[in-house]
């Protein structure tokens, strides 16, 4: 169904012109606020939606990682691809995390 519409939109899509907007016609809050995909949802909602799922997704992946013992460069380098971010931030988050979770297994250690 999907790659139905997609063949029948994508001839028309050269033909397209830029849409101009007055920005002293519109509210930007209530714009974004209304709601106007054929699923209901509006900007917050898939906003939240894909927050919820990244997170839940970026949780699974780094237990993952660290239950099979992997170092924080293994980590950064498959977040960097697995998610689309910059290096540096993804090395960031592994190393965080890699640091956490040795505390608490030291910490574990002598409970």
């Amino acid at each position: 169904m999907a790659q139905d519409i997609i063949s029948k939109v994508e001839p028309e899509a050269g033909k397209m012109r830029p849409v101009y907007i007055n920005p002293r016609t519109i509210n930007p809050k209530e714009a974004i606020r209304q709601t106007w995909c054929i699923d209901g949802k509006n900007f917050s909602d898939r906003i939240w939606l894909n927050k919820n799922q990244l997170i839940s997704d970026l949780s699974k992946h780094m237990q993952d990682s660290l239950s099979t013992g992997k170092t924080a460069y293994e980590i950064s380098r498959e977040l960097k691809e697995k998610f689309m971010i910059e290096e540096y931030k993804a090395y960031r988050l592994a190393k965080t995390e890699v640091a956490h979770a040795a505390i608490v297994g030291q910490t574990n250690k002598y409970k």
